[in-house]
């Protein structure tokens, strides 16, 4: 798979969509709060309809509860019946004071409002004329006023008045309602988008983000690969050959575990290279790492070490014959033809062995030591393993080393 660096332009392109959400999240939320606004307007509209509906259908309630208390008194000249006077004309008088000081039900009602306090105002006086004349003994002249019937147009005069402004206001009060609706669901709509806005912003961004994350990784591991692998057969390099020795000699320090360093170096690989050239080169080593890699077993790691030199660490105590016996295995390996047209054994492989304790404690002399072994296969005629000579390393409490004998 192949992972390319998020480039500028890609960078410049989410910038570019991020800003547009987020300024068409500004935009959806400023029509939000403008509809909250209106709603908000509309709730106080239909607030101030419901008061003054109630206020001027009080008004008709008071004024007929005064006029009930006011014809009781007349008949029976008893001040108990004036107590639904005394409180319709207290409730009138209150409302008068509230729309003198706030006028909510006259903004309602307009020239209405004004024309239903003042009718009012005048059946109260009418009203209380009858009662002081009756109070005074005087039934007839208070009878007089009511039979001239000003009172009674007054108060069907107002009646209408009321109940006509009553049925608008219903209907203003439908309208509002209407309203509301609209605004709420256009307010509703603007806050479903911006949500949707979001979510959309977010989901992109978190798809860009996984993306950018996904494609680090894989540069991470890319690069990780390419720094402890060999990019022409894919084996680990040097680097991490050394590496991993350093771990066997770690962890020999915990569990005492021995381990074997092969050094293997490809026979006529050099004339292969001069005579059909560096591809068919290439061509060879690829054969050859697959050929050495299927040779090994699980606990053996192979690793090209440069050029046509490869390396296997080999974990567990082994002894020469079960190292011989990988040897000759990796050398029959190479036998068949590694590339068209080159015969059989056109390239094998010379080896070299150190052992772990036995030819060295670090991977210095331990690379070393194989090396020499290696020469030494070469020199006695290739396409066979060395052993590097044995060695025996005594040391005290301290680690000073006490006593080397060569085998």
């Amino acid at each position: 798979m192949r992972f390319d660096p998020i480039s500028s332009t890609s960078i410049r392109r989410t910038r570019s969509t991020a800003s547009l959400a987020l300024m068409l999240i500004v935009l959806l939320a400023a029509f939000f709060v403008q509809g909250i606004i209106e709603v908000q307007a509309t709730v106080a509209e239909m607030r101030a309809n419901d008061l003054a509906r109630i206020d001027i259908r009080s008004v008709l309630i008071d004024l007929v509860d005064a006029e009930t208390g006011q014809r009781g008194f007349l008949l029976t000249g008893e001040e108990s019946y004036l107590e639904p006077y005394h409180r319709g004309r207290s409730h009138i008088r209150e409302l008068l004071r509230n729309q003198q000081r706030v006028g909510y039900m006259h903004e309602q009602l307009g020239h209405d409002g004004e024309e239903i306090m003042r009718l009012a105002q005048e059946k109260l006086d009418e009203l209380g004329r009858t009662v002081a004349l009756r109070r005074r003994n005087d039934l007839v002249a208070a009878l007089q006023i009511v039979r001239q019937g000003y009172g009674k147009a007054v108060m069907d005069q107002n009646r209408q008045l009321i109940e006509s402004n009553l049925i608008r206001l219903r209907q203003e009060r439908d309208v509002i309602i209407n309203n509301l609706h609209a605004r709420a669901w256009h307010a509703g709509m603007f806050l479903i988008a911006m949500l949707l806005t979001i979510i959309g912003l977010t989901t992109y961004t978190w798809r860009h983000l996984t993306e950018a994350v996904r494609t680090n990784v894989g540069l991470a591991n890319k690069l990780t690969q390419e720094a402890s692998h060999d990019p022409l057969t894919g084996l680990p390099n040097r680097r991490f050959f050394e590496r991993w020795a350093e771990h066997l000699i770690k962890k020999n320090g915990r569990e005492h575990q021995p381990f074997s360093l092969m050094l293997i170096d490809l026979d006529g690989f050099k004339k292969v290279n001069d005579t059909l050239g560096h591809a068919a080169g290439d061509v060879v080593l690829k054969q050859a790492a697959l050929r050495l890699q299927k040779s090994l077993r699980g606990n053996e790691l192979l690793a090209r070490l440069g050029g046509d030199e490869f390396g296997v660490l080999i974990e567990g105590a082994l002894s020469h014959v079960e190292i011989t016996s990988l040897a000759d295995r990796i050398i029959s390996s190479l036998v068949p033809s590694l590339y068209e047209g080159l015969p059989d054994r056109a390239v094998g492989a010379s080896i070299g062995v150190a052992q772990f304790r036995e030819n060295g404690s670090d991977i210095d002399s331990l690379t070393a030591a194989a090396d020499k072994a290696l020469y030494e296969s070469k020199d006695g005629g290739r396409g066979r393993v060395s052993f590097a000579p044995r060695r025996l390393v005594e040391t005290g409490h301290t680690g000073e080393l006490l006593k080397v004998r060569l085998m």
